[in-house]
């Protein structure tokens, strides 16, 4: 069952490619130090969920601009991953000796 966060609204990266995926977008982790986190919902009720490493600051203006700008950079990564048919998610060697 795909997770759902209940913190800030989200922010929908649009236009995506919609035969890949169902939807793209920005939410914040609710934890000490808030940051915006990257989230594409593939079909099946699978996701990536990638870190923008950006603070997410409440009372700023533009407080989701440069996370969307990472966000679109994350995409582009993954999307680019899929056309090449591997796993969205980069294994490290670390990752693929515990499987």
């Amino acid at each position: 069952m795909p997770k759902v966060d209940k913190t800030v609204d989200k922010v929908f990266l649009e236009p995506i490619n919609e035969a890949r995926y169902k939807r793209a977008y920005l939410f914040v982790n609710e934890q000490k130090k808030p940051y915006w986190w990257l989230r594409l919902d593939l079909p099946g009720s699978k996701q990536v969920v990638r870190s923008t490493k950006i603070r997410y600051f409440e009372n700023s203006p533009d407080h989701d601009a440069e996370a969307k700008k990472v966000a679109w950079q994350i995409y582009a990564e993954i999307d680019e991953r899929i056309d090449q048919d591997l796993a969205p998610k980069v294994t490290t060697i670390n990752s693929a000796v515990r499987e």
